[in-house]
C-alpha cells in the first residue's frame, strides 16, 4: 500500500517530521469551546474553504488516466466511486506552520484568534524520521497535504504507474482479476483527501482524517470518537461533523495568541491549565506585526 508521504519531496518530509507539534488556527469562540470541552470536531469534507476540495484531485486522476490501456478500467471504477466516497471523509485541519500570516487571516479570525499547538504523539504519531502513512490506520490518521500544480501531471501518473506495477508483480491484470481494482481505487480515494492546489501551499497543512471503514459498515471507535454524527450551524447551512474527545492531559503543548488578539498571556495560561494540566503549556504572542 502507498501513502501520501511516498510522494512528498525530501524538503516536505523534513518539514513535517521536524516538529512534534501541529497548530489549529481558530477564533476566540472556537478556542474556548475546544479547550473547555476538550474536544475537536472533524468536519465533512464537502464543507472545506476550497470549493474544489477533493474535486481537484479527481480532475487530475481522470485527465491523466483516460484511454491508457487497462488503466482506463481503473479510471472508470474511480469515477463510479467518487460520489459515495464524498460521504466517508471527515477532516480536522492543522498546520505545521506555527505563526503563519495567511492562516491567521483565513482561519484565525483575521488575527484576533488563537493557534492551538497539539502534540502529534497524542494522535499516536511522533515527529521522528518515520512519517506515518494514512494507510497505517485508514480509519483515522494524520498526514501532511501534498500541494501540486494543475499541470503537474507527473504526480498522478506516478501514482497510477505504482499501482500498475503492483498488479504486474502479482502477474495479473484488471481484466483477469477484477477484485484487485477496488482495493487500488480505495487507495486513490484516500489520497484525494490529502491533495490540494499549489495556491494553498503557504498553509503548510496537515489533516486528521476520519474515513469510513466500508467493510465494517460504519465509523470505528477510536479512543473517544463518539461514532455519532452531529451538526453545527453556519451562516448559510448546517454542517455535519464527528467530535473527538481530547482524553490525554498532554494533548495541548502550546498556545499562540493572534497578532490582533488582546488577551494577556497569564489569562490564557490560567484558562488552559484548568483543562490540560498534564504538562507545562507554552503561551506566547504571535511575532507578526499585523494590524
Amino acid at each position: 500500500m502507498f501513502g501520501i508521504v511516498d510522494y512528498l519531496s525530501d524538503d516536505e518530509k523534513k518539514k513535517f517530521s521536524s516538529s512534534n507539534t501541529v497548530y489549529h488556527y481558530c477564533s476566540c469562540d472556537a478556542f474556548i469551546k475546544i479547550i473547555s470541552n476538550r474536544e475537536i470536531w472533524l468536519t465533512h469534507s464537502s464543507f472545506m474553504n476550497d470549493y474544489k476540495e477533493l474535486k481537484y484531485f479527481d480532475e487530475l486522476v481522470i485527465a491523466t488516466g483516460l484511454n491508457k490501456g487497462r488503466k482506463k478500467n481503473l479510471i472508470k471504477e474511480y469515477e463510479k466511486r467518487i460520489k459515495s466516497a464524498d460521504l466517508n471523509s471527515y477532516i480536522f485541519c492543522t498546520s505545521y506552520g506555527r505563526d503563519v500570516l495567511n492562516n491567521w487571516v483565513k482561519y484565525g479570525d483575521n488575527g484576533k484568534g488563537f493557534a492551538i499547538g497539539f502534540n502529534k504523539e497524542s494522535f499516536n504519531f511522533t515527529g521522528d524520521d518515520k512519517i506515518p502513512s494514512i494507510f497505517d490506520n485508514p480509519s483515522l490518521a494524520l498526514s501532511p497535504v501534498k500541494y501540486i500544480d494543475k499541470n503537474e501531471q507527473i504526480f498522478v501518473e506516478n501514482i497510477i504507474n505504482m499501482f500498475d506495477k503492483s498488479i504486474k508483480a502479482e502477474k495479473d491484470s484488471f481484466h483477469r482479476n477484477y477484485t484487485v481494482m477496488p482495493g487500488l481505487v480505495d487507495e486513490l480515494l484516500l489520497l484525494r483527501n490529502f491533495v490540494k492546489n499549489k495556491y494553498f501551499e503557504d498553509e503548510q497543512e496537515c489533516r486528521l482524517l476520519l474515513h469510513k471503514d466500508s467493510a465494517k459498515g460504519g465509523y470505528p471507535t477510536y479512543k473517544s470518537v463518539t461514532g455519532k454524527l452531529s451538526y453545527r450551524a453556519r451562516s448559510d447551512c448546517i454542517v455535519p461533523y464527528y467530535p473527538i474527545k481530547l482524553d490525554s492531559e498532554c494533548f495541548v503543548k502550546e498556545i499562540v495568541i493572534g497578532p490582533k488578539n488582546c488577551s494577556r498571556v497569564e489569562d490564557v495560561r490560567n484558562f488552559v491549565s484548568k483543562y490540560f494540566s498534564g504538562n507545562e503549556i507554552k503561551v506566547n504572542h504571535s511575532d507578526i506585526s499585523y494590524i
